[in-house]
């Protein structure tokens, strides 16, 4: 071919597209030699305009009846091309004015390829970027050449993809797509999925569908189907497609934490490790989890790909050298930054050991206050003392106090014999889920241009003595600056504060949480009189104060005297001191103590709902009051509920303590309760059957039961669950109380035989010992 007299055809079918086809044929039409658009029955002004343009412009109009074909409208437009090089865009698309004087020049130097890919950049209405792409639209033309495909239709050679195509540089042609406006897309997304569902179901290979409805239930907005199609489309593996990511990015955008980012990148760049993007997107995740070496590799990755495929944007550029700048800063700060680990103790040599080993990894010394041991804490001490003057690691310090009642007390002797820029004070019972992440995270923090004096740190409650099992969660601070101006204040729950003035607080929302075993059902009992004793003691000292009565709230409900519990919980509400992050508290443990009395549901709904109107982000109160609405019969407002609740716990934007871990399994039992009758469609494409529901709605009243199940076992009456209870269906409710009379034996007949086989089935740690241990005797007596 004489690439010098090669001839270019530009292509285009429309409808209703008056607004925006004149701009597009401006921007190719000094480039091509002809010009042919076909209408497939638009009712605006497209016609007049096409009118207008084939007088003063030469182009060629023709009409096609619409027949939801896409790929036998695009050939009809190609049976009327003569050029050997077509360029087909839809009318939204043109090319920018710095490249469209290229396009003669740059289809000559690629002649002998198939097909080339252009850059597309998305913009909004306001010509703001929303996103970009590589895209097919310009092929060399052969009698083979066609398109396939009634959507999202492809380009063919001889029945295959096209084989030999490049990549576009930016520079050389570059195209402006604004077919994203919502309405716009809202619009093509519902014709296009109506499309490929008519279309999966005629055809045998139901899985090159899976990407295309996956972005257009994403134009949607719906979530669950745009997730599972996603899904499905990446189980195939890496797709040989103009856009095979597409999928990715979907998971990536409805992602609910950067871990779970993280591995969907992880695994995206194994599937497709040339592209360049996900290097820098796994770059910024692994940074904001703290783990900076890889970001700063990953980095330096995607700016290699992004040079070898035609340059990085240089404003990209500048962003990802200054981020790498900053990466390597923490790095350094993490070496050079001293920190203190301090803890004071009292008989904890059942957690002593974990604390030492941990506080270990990130501190430059430990210290230990001791108010007066009497198990082995003390030999557990000594004996790391002596390991670590050893092996030269981090320096132990012990001291020795006499116990006065006195938190605060015990806590500042520490801090004044630390030597640290930065301490981590943690109970002996607390402990960080990834410690060799906290001295990276002091250091980013110290490099702050507005640097915290305390951290707010996500702390989670967990019950050792149930698998471990999420209580709630809450926020405490656990580091802080070492300041003459900062102490700790309170006999019993001591906070720190500064003298004269507020600490510069900062809120860490989900990195290096704090998992925290003090609220474990055996401790919690220790516990209890204990710290009741030390508030009485301070009372009798200063009186009783506003800051007291959230904590005899806690105290009298642990004793059970509710009226007591419920009366301080809307004191501390109406008069009591602020507590930062944890204000939710007192709405829980007042609609707890109106259960334990049986105040009517009704009043007990509008203490939920002011609860809801304070703290309109939390998900818990949400739950409660779906249950609440669900024995009252009110099942419509009941499903709204438990929507918002679940709704609430996927955006986590709340700043509050949250116990909604414990309520979710009961919310998601009863939301398939509420939902169960609706059929969903499975990945194939089908619905689910009658027995398919069936067996999914058994299967997670199963789940509910081993949860009730948990706790009858660990003590709880089932008095105090019945609206729980309340959600499963009869033939499973009807076990619980077998459970509750200690557990159930081959006594219990056919009940002993489905709740053994439930916990199989099920799981459950705490349950499987129990049953086991039960078999095993029954088979002794057998």
């Amino acid at each position: 071919m004489d690439r010098n007299a090669v001839r270019i055809s530009a292509c285009y079918i429309v409808k209703d597209e008056e607004e925006n086809i004149v701009r597009s044929i401006a921007s190719l039409r000094d480039g091509v030699d002809e010009v042919i658009v076909v209408d497939t029955g638009s009712t605006d002004g497209t016609i007049e305009v096409m009118k207008t343009l084939e007088r003063e412009i030469g182009c060629s109009l023709h009409h096609f009846s619409w027949c939801d074909d896409f790929a036998a409208a695009r050939n009809y437009a190609l049976e009327r091309t003569t050029g050997d090089w077509v360029i087909f865009l839809d009318a939204d698309e043109y090319l920018t004015e710095e490249t469209r004087g290229n396009l003669r020049s740059t289809i000559r130097k690629y002649g002998e390829h198939d097909g080339l890919l252009f850059p597309m950049v998305h913009v909004d209405e306001d010509g703001a970027i929303l996103g970009e792409d590589v895209v097919l639209r310009a092929f060399r033309k052969t009698p083979e050449t066609r398109y396939r495909g009634r959507i999202h239709e492809e380009i063919i050679k001889g029945g295959q993809p096209l084989r030999k195509i490049h990549t576009l540089r930016k520079d050389e042609l570059c195209l402006y797509h604004t077919g994203y406006a919502a309405s716009i897309s809202r619009r093509k997304a519902e014709r296009n999925v109506r499309m490929l569902l008519e279309e999966m179901a005629r055809d045998d290979e139901k899985t090159h569908y899976y990407h295309y409805l996956a972005d257009a239930y994403y134009g949607l907005e719906n979530e669950a189907e745009a997730l599972r199609y996603a899904r499905l489309d990446v189980a195939l593996g890496p797709q040989p497609r103009t856009n095979p990511a597409s999928s990715y990015r979907i998971l990536l955008h409805y992602a609910k934490s950067a871990g779970e980012k993280r591995i969907i990148l992880e695994q995206a760049i194994r599937d497709y490790p040339r592209e360049a993007s996900f290097h820098a997107d796994f770059s910024e995740t692994t940074a904001y989890l703290l783990d900076f070496p890889n970001a700063i590799q990953s980095m330096k990755k995607a700016i290699s790909l992004y040079q070898k495929q035609g340059g990085m944007p240089k404003a990209l550029h500048s962003l990802a050298t200054m981020h790498i700048l900053q990466w390597k800063s923490i790095l350094a700060q993490a070496k050079s930054i001293r920190v203190s680990a301090c803890c004071i103790t009292k008989n904890a040599e059942q957690d002593i050991e974990r604390w030492l080993e941990e506080t270990a990894i990130y501190a430059d010394e430990r210290i230990v206050v001791d108010t007066g041991s009497t198990d082995g804490t003390l030999d557990a001490l000594q004996r790391e003392k002596e390991s670590s003057e050893k092996a030269r690691r981090s320096p132990l310090h012990i001291h020795r106090i006499v116990w006065q009642d006195d938190f605060a007390a015990a806590k500042n002797y520490a801090l004044e014999r630390a030597t640290g820029e930065w301490i981590v004070f943690l109970d002996t019972d607390e402990y960080f889920k990834t410690p060799t992440l906290v001295r990276p995270y002091i250091a980013m923090m110290s490099l702050r241009d507005e640097s915290p004096e305390a951290i707010h740190l996500p702390l989670i409650n967990i019950d050792e003595d149930r698998g471990n099992q999420e209580i709630d969660r809450m926020f405490a601070i656990r580091i802080l600056r070492r300041k003459d101006s900062i102490r700790y204040y309170g006999r019993l729950h001591e906070q720190p504060q500064k003298k004269g003035g507020e600490m510069d607080l900062y809120r860490e929302q989900d990195r290096l949480p704090i998992l925290h075993l003090g609220y474990s059902t055996g401790r919690m009992k220790r516990k209890l009189k204990r710290n009741f004793d030390i508030l009485q003691k301070e009372i009798a000292e200063i009186g009783e104060q506003p800051h007291h009565w959230r904590y005899l709230a806690e105290s009298w409900y642990g004793f059970g005297e509710y009226e007591k519990s419920l009366s301080y919980a809307i004191k501390a509400l109406t008069e009591g001191a602020k507590s930062i992050g944890s204000e939710s508290d007192m709405y829980r443990r007042a609609i707890a103590s109106m259960h334990k009395l049986n105040r009517p549901l009704e009043e007990i709904q509008a203490f939920v709902e002011k609860a809801i109107n304070v703290f309109p982000d939390l998900p818990d109160f949400y739950g409660e009051l779906s249950i609440i609405l669900m024995q009252r019969g009110k099942k419509e407002e009941a499903l709204a509920a438990v929507r918002r609740a679940m709704s609430a716990a996927e955006v986590n934007s709340s700043k509050e303590a949250s116990s909604f871990a414990a309520q979710k399994p009961i919310l998601l039992a009863l939301l398939e309760e509420l939902e169960g009758a609706s059929r969903a469609v499975k990945g194939d494409g089908t619905v689910e059957t009658t027995e398919e529901i069936a067996a999914r709605v058994n299967h997670l009243a199963k789940q509910l039961l081993v949860v009730l199940a948990e706790r009858l076992v660990r003590g709880e009456r089932l008095e105090d669950l019945r609206l729980e209870a309340q959600l499963l269906p009869e033939n499973l409710k009807s076990l619980l109380p077998c459970i509750e009379e200690g557990a159930l034996t081959a006594s219990h007949g056919d009940a002993y035989r489905a709740m053994s086989s439930c916990v199989k089935e099920i799981g459950s740690p705490v349950l499987q010992e129990r049953y086991q241990a039960l078999e095993a005797r029954e088979e002794e007596g057998a």
